[in-house]
């Protein structure tokens, strides 16, 4: 008789914990998911020297970001990488927003082989923009440019993009600023184009943009 009543308190302890573990799902599902089970996605700044190559037959470096996923057991799917706040800066160094009507995608490297929106369980490379040999200014490296775009950067000028991730079963809650300064110089040699185009990621509080 003694174990049949441990028996029985055991099976109701195990009934009770599973119907408060379904109601705790039931009203906390989405962050278990969100903190255990969704992909968990990250921005970089692969070089900030760039990489040399080659645009329509003239020179030129483009410059890219790395998006990681550091949960490989849940596939990212739909990803793209938004500029979501362009800054420029003023007279006095401080850096102040542009409109930007709407978020704008940028490119994945080699996008006529890879999906606007693709799956990432490792990581992928993402274009973040270029400058060819002869050209007046850096451009974020886009699949359209609207035509009131302020991304780019002339000589002797200096921008700042915040860019975030999007996929379908992810949302980014950190915001990466990468800031863009030029002083109108091209050189071949990265080495030296580094001192004229710096590419650097900043952590500094940016104001909203206009979206």
């Amino acid at each position: 008789m003694a174990n049949q009543a441990i028996l029985q308190i055991v099976l109701q302890v195990v009934v009770a914990l599973g119907t408060l573990a379904v109601a705790v799902l039931a009203i906390w599902g989405d962050w278990f998911r969100d903190r255990l089970a969704s992909p968990k996605l990250e921005l970089r700044l692969r070089d900030s020297r760039g990489n040399p190559t080659s645009l329509n037959g003239r020179r030129a470096i483009y410059y890219h970001l790395v998006v990681q996923n550091k949960r490989r057991w849940a596939l990212a799917t739909g990803v793209q990488v938004m500029i979501n706040g362009i800054w420029r800066r003023a007279a006095d160094g401080t850096f102040k927003p542009e409109i930007l009507a709407a978020e704008l995608p940028l490119t994945w490297a080699f996008p006529q082989f890879t999906p606007i929106n693709p799956k990432i369980r490792d990581r992928k490379v993402c274009d973040l923009g270029f400058l060819a040999e002869g050209d007046k200014e850096f451009k974020p490296s886009l699949y359209f440019y609207p035509n009131n775009f302020r991304g780019f950067v002339k000589a002797n000028d200096s921008i700042r993009l915040s860019i975030g991730i999007q996929a379908e079963n992810f949302t980014s809650h950190q915001r990466f600023v990468v800031e863009i300064s030029w002083d109108g110089v091209w050189d071949s040699d990265l080495d030296q184009m580094e001192k004229h185009l710096v590419v650097k990621e900043v952590q500094e509080h940016m104001p909203d943009s206009g979206i």
